[in-house]
């Protein structure tokens, strides 16, 4: 069925792309009589023309953040570019962890924030050129995003981005488009293990005034699991308009479609001995059902878990087909004024996004619009002291969800019955101020205050779930809730030299529950479809097994401390951090013994998330083994330990991410041309997979190896080998309460896999 839908969407994105690039065409003939414009000397590092992002400025804003930050210019990245592990996975403070290793859900995670949340991830404010990219909720789909139309990123871990209107425990991520103005044109194919094929391509122009740039792409993979196909399309275009020296306007248009089968999780056992099956290719029916279900379930014998073929029957991958399809249109505007001492940014967006997801036993059918607005005021000079920085901000938007939950037909995946049907609606305003100043000619104070409002508005019917009773009852439920609160920030910044600063700061968080939170649906997993003789026993009735029901929670809160240093000295560079949160009413998800139900609480007592980011890159010698050649090294550690302070799981271990976490690359170079980089990344200890912690994801270390060839300026050939040790693991895995070696829990990591690709700029 998805090919036909891929068919009319590739007929739909060749006319816009025709259209574009034609547009593009005829702009460059009317707007320009000179020879065509080679890009790559219009990249201009350093200087600051009215809203111009580079790196020079967007590393010197990150200098002002008394915090841990990170920046990414994707042009350095000289091997596969093709997901955004590749980009930001060896990143000091974020850990990604792949899913299914497509272009599907890899789990973000900064600092603890939004772990248990996937496939509705939360917890990082995802941004594009500074506005927002999360839906009216706070939720994000990652797998919309291309990294291939990015130039920068980048990261603002923790409570540091209050001009974007950040919140977060997390923090933000600020992808900064490819422009006419940053970026040569190139063309991009990649292929490799499991059928993988990726190509892309970027082209623009620029004159005094104007500029403009197209980029797109088209990736595909067959998956290294059975049932683990996926497929995504992306496009984008942006011009911009140089008004005068102060004054630019820039318009962004963008549209993903991305597609991927899911082949869920397994047992361990599986994981280590088939890790390429799903349930249904037969290794599953010998582990026990969940306790969970009552004896007549299990024993039946028409309807029961025994008498349906037990975990290969009930949760046969190819007959329920789980699968997510998410389609996306984007259209932003920005201004940017600049003066002596003052600027003025205004953003607007709109978009709509349709995403239908498809676990093995429901539909989540979510038809979203969102719109936005922000604006920004800065100012420079001597206010208080003689060198003084002034940030307002106020960013708002709104956004509804309408969205159908419907119980899957177990025979073919398809929408058997709706079980509820809610109109869910959000909005946002966050007033932000941020104050500097250079106390000493050695210290900087920064100071800021946000002022948060999220509303939550849930109506609709739905069906009562079976703890209600056996009626069939289809209830209409409302539920208003709104989150007010003030996060107040103070930081340090000191400057031992002009390369080495040290800092801290003391901030507060908030995170408001999402729909996927205030939402808690129950799907029997027996299901049969239509009128039976005799009567089908309750169980496997739809219309009483499955409904929903809405939570009140509070917003979750943290304080958090903040220490480190970042700096160069000779030819080594680093950053470390150490931070130290406590979280008030953390919004804890408990997924039940199917792995696909899920309820979400607020924690009874408070946890504690702490942990050390640390990057160090240093120069290990030249001309060792042939004269200009080169060996540097880059090494990431995260250390992330977070637990309950009290409650139920006191003293435990907060499920999801492992708690020591390595990456280390030797990068080689013969001469400028050639690369060649192996790396090993090690989680050199087992981590807790529930809050009770009793069920383990196993240690590993996967060895890699990278490589890139500059054959000519223009052209560059590149690989990318990916455990080449031939490792077995686990990648991730659903978090429970408390988990059994006979539920489905883990997603096995791929083993050896290789990509090779060209790039061709000019």
């Amino acid at each position: 069925m998805h090919s036909l839908k891929v068919t009319k969407q590739h007929t739909r994105i060749s006319y816009i792309m025709l259209f574009m690039l034609s547009a593009g065409n005829l702009y460059a003939a009317e707007t320009s009589t000179e020879e065509p414009v080679n890009l790559s000397n219009l990249i201009i590092e350093g200087e600051k023309g009215a809203g111009q992002y580079d790196k020079t400025l967007l590393n010197d804003q990150l200098l002002d953040v008394p915090g841990g930050t990170n920046l990414v210019d994707l042009s350095e990245v000289t091997t596969s570019q093709s997901t955004l592990s590749d980009v930001l996975g060896n990143e000091p403070g974020i850990i990604m962890q792949e899913f299914f290793g497509g272009n599907d859900q890899p789990r973000l995670n900064i600092r603890g924030s939004g772990i248990q949340d996937n496939p509705v991830n939360r917890g990082v404010q995802l941004l594009s050129n500074g506005l927002p990219l999360n839906q009216a909720d706070g939720s994000f789909i990652i797998g919309l995003l291309a990294p291939q139309q990015m130039r920068y990123v980048s990261v603002y871990r923790g409570a540091n981005a209050l001009q974007y209107g950040g919140a977060t425990l997390g923090g933000a991520i600020n992808m900064i488009p490819r422009t006419g103005l940053n970026s040569n044109n190139f063309v991009q194919a990649e292929g490799g293990s499991n059928s993988l094929l990726n190509g892309n391509f970027g082209v623009g122009g620029a004159n005094e005034s104007w500029d403009y740039y197209i980029s797109g792409g088209q990736a595909q993979s067959d998956g290294f699991r059975n049932h683990s196909e996926s497929e995504r399309i992306d496009l984008a275009f942006n011009v911009g308009y140089q008004i005068n020296d102060n004054i630019e306007n820039r318009t962004y248009f963008n549209y993903t479609d991305n597609y991927f089968q899911i082949p869920f999780v397994v047992q361990k056992g599986i994981a280590l001995d088939h890790p390429e099956a799903v349930l249904g290719d037969g290794y599953a029916s010998a582990y026990a059902p969940p306790s969970a279900l009552p004896a007549p379930a299990v024993n039946h014998p028409s309807f029961g878990w025994n008498a349906r073929g037990g975990w290969d029957g009930v949760f046969n991958a190819y007959k329920r087909n789980p699968r997510r399809e998410s389609e996306q249109f984007r259209l932003a505007n920005t201004t940017r004024m600049s003066f002596d001492h003052t600027d003025h940014e205004l953003g607007v967006f709109a978009e709509t996004v349709d995403d239908v997801f498809t676990d093995p036993l429901s539909h989540a059918v979510v038809e979203a619009d969102n719109f936005g607005i922000q604006y920004a005021f800065n100012t420079t000079g001597d206010l208080i002291t003689s060198q003084d920085d002034l940030l307002i901000s106020l960013t708002a938007n709104q956004g509804s969800m309408p969205t159908e939950y419907w119980v899957n037909n177990p025979e073919d995946g398809t929408r058997l019955f709706q079980f509820a049907d809610l109109d869910m609606d959000a909005n946002n305003v966050a007033l932000n101020m941020q104050y500097t100043a250079k106390v000493h000619q050695r210290v900087q104070l920064v100071t800021g205050l946000q002022w948060l409002h999220y509303e939550r508005d849930i109506k609709g019917t739905a069906s009562t779930p079976p703890s209600q009773g056996f009626d069939k009852v289809v209830a209409d439920v409302n539920q208003d809730l709104s989150f007010d609160t003030f996060n107040p920030k103070l930081g340090l910044i000191y400057e031992a030299d002009e390369s080495v600063r040290f800092f801290t700061n003391l901030s507060r968080s908030m995170e408001a529950p999402t729909f996927n939170h205030l939402v808690t649906r129950t799907v029997g997993a027996l299901i049969v479809p239509g009128e039976t003789s005799p009567p089908s026993p309750p169980f496997t009735d739809a219309e009483i097994a499955s409904g929903a029901v809405l939570k009140d929670l509070k917003a979750q809160t943290a304080w958090t401390l903040e220490l480190g240093t970042q700096g160069e000295w000779q030819d080594t560079s680093w950053q470390m951090t150490y931070y130290h949160s406590k979280v008030e009413d953390e919004l804890i998800t408990l997924v039940t013994g199917f792995a696909v139900n899920a309820e979400t609480l607020n924690y009874t007592d408070g946890t504690t998330h702490q942990g050390v980011e640390l990057g160090f890159n240093t120069n290990l010698g030249n001309n060792l083994l042939l004269g200009g050649d080169s060996l540097n090294t880059n090494i990431v550690y995260n250390y992330s330990h977070f637990t309950f302070d009290g409650g139920i799981y006191s003293g435990n271990q907060i499920a999801g991410i492992p708690e020591h976490l390595g990456y280390v690359e030797l990068a080689y170079q013969p001469n400028d041309k050639i690369l060649i980089a192996p790396n090993m990344r090690w989680q050199p200890s087992d981590t807790y997979v529930d809050h009770s912690n009793t069920q383990v994801q196993d240690a590993f270390m996967l060895l890699g190896i990278k490589a890139s060839y500059k054959a000519t300026d223009a052209f560059r050939l590149y690989a990318d080998l990916d455990n080449i040790n031939d490792e077995t693991y686990q990648t991730s895995y659903v978090i429970r309460g408390i988990s059994d070696v006979n539920q489905p829990t883990f997603l096995p990591g791929q083993g050896f896999s290789f990509s090779v690709g060209a790039t061709y700029s000019w």
